[in-house]
C-alpha cells in the first residue's frame, strides 16, 4: 500500500494546499484503518518505550506527519525494521512509510523517495570516558572498530584517508557494538553523533562521543518510488520546524546526551 492512497481522505483545506496522485482506487484513512510505520528499535531517543509508550525525536515527527495526512494515533503501527530491509519493505508495501534514523544517500535514492531533511547528524566515534587514545578517525590504526553487520559506517574510517590498518569487529546491533566497547571488546564504534549521544545519555560516566565528526547525514522519511507526495510531508515537516515542535522534541529527547542543539534543516533543500 503506497502513499499516494494514504492522502485521499484529507481535506486540501487541512494540509493548505491541493494534493495530486490520489487515484480511483485510493483508499482513504479512515476506510485503511492503518497506517504501518517503520522504526529504528536500536536508537535510544529516537524511539523506545517508556513503560508502555514508544517515545522519541523519531516518533514525534512520524506521528505528526501521520496525524497531519489524517490518521488517528490508534491507527497508527510501529514496527521496529532492521536498517538493511527497509527498502524492500518499502517497495514490497510491507511499511507505508520509514521514519527511523534513515539516511538520504543517492544510493537509496535510486530505490526510494525520501522526504525531508528532518534532521542532520554528523558521523563520530563513542568511546569509554577514559580513553584518550582515539582522538578521531586517524587514530583508529590497530584498534578494534565495531560495525553493525549491514551498515557502512565502518567503510569510510577503514579507507586509505583515515585509518586502513583499524581492524573491524561485527555486532548485529548498534547497542551490542557501544556493548563491546564497554567491554573492551572494541575500542570504539561509530555512527552519527546524535544517535551516539543518545546512548552517552544513558551512562555519561562510562561514555562519550570523540566529537571529531568527518562526515555529514541527513535524516529524511522513507516512502516507496515514485511517490507524489514528498512535498507534502515536505512541508508537513517544515511546519513542524518552524512551530517549535522540532526544538522542544530533541531538548526533550536527545538533549542529555551533550551535543549543542544542532540548528533545524530545511526539508526539500539539497
Amino acid at each position: 500500500m503506497h502513499l499516494n492512497r494514504l492522502l485521499a481522505g484529507v481535506s486540501a483545506a487541512l494540509l493548505g494546499l491541493a494534493l495530486t496522485g490520489c487515484t480511483d482506487d485510493a483508499v482513504t484513512a479512515g476506510a485503511q484503518r492503518s497506517l504501518t510505520i517503520g522504526i529504528d528499535a536500536d536508537a535510544p531517543g529516537f524511539a523506545e518505550l517508556e513503560g508502555d509508550e514508544l517515545v522519541g525525536f523519531d516518533i514525534d515527527v512520524a506521528r505528526y506527519v501521520a496525524t497531519a495526512l489524517g490518521w488517528t494515533a490508534q491507527e497508527i503501527d510501529f514496527v521496529p525494521i532492521a536498517p538493511g530491509d527497509r527498502e524492500e519493505s518499502l517497495q514490497n508495501g510491507d511499511v507505508d512509510l520509514v521514519v527511523g534514523t534513515y539516511r538520504m544517500t543517492p544510493e537509496r535514492s535510486r530505490l526510494v523517495d525520501f522526504a525531508g531533511p528532518y534532521l542532520t547528524g554528523k558521523q563520530d566515534l563513542l568511546v569509554t570516558f577514559d580513553n584518550a587514545g582515539i582522538t578521531g578517525p586517524h587514530s583508529l590504526e590497530g584498534r578494534r572498530l565495531c560495525s553493525v553487520r549491514g551498515s557502512e559506517d565502518s567503510a569510510l574510517l577503514t579507507s586509505d584517508r583515515f585509518s586502513p590498518g583499524a581492524r573491524v569487529v561485527s555486532r548485529a546491533s548498534l547497542r551490542e557494538c557501544v556493548e563491546a566497547v564497554r567491554d573492551g571488546d572494541a575500542g570504539a564504534v561509530s555512527a552519527d553523533d546524535v544517535v551516539l549521544s543518545g546512548f552517552v545519555a544513558e551512562d555519561p560516566q562510562e561514555l562519550k562521543v570523540v566529537e571529531s565528526p568527518f562526515a555529514t547525514h541527513r535524516y529524511g522519511i522513507g516512502l516507496p518510488q515514485g511517490s507524489p507526495d514528498v512535498a507534502v510531508i515536505n512541508d508537513l515537516i517544515a511546519e513542524w520546524i518552524s512551530s517549535g515542535n522540532w526544538r522542544a522534541s530533541y531538548v526533550e529527547h536527545l538533549g542529555d546526551g551533550g551535543l549543542p542543539l544542532p540548528r533545524p534543516p530545511s526539508p526539500g533543500v539539497g
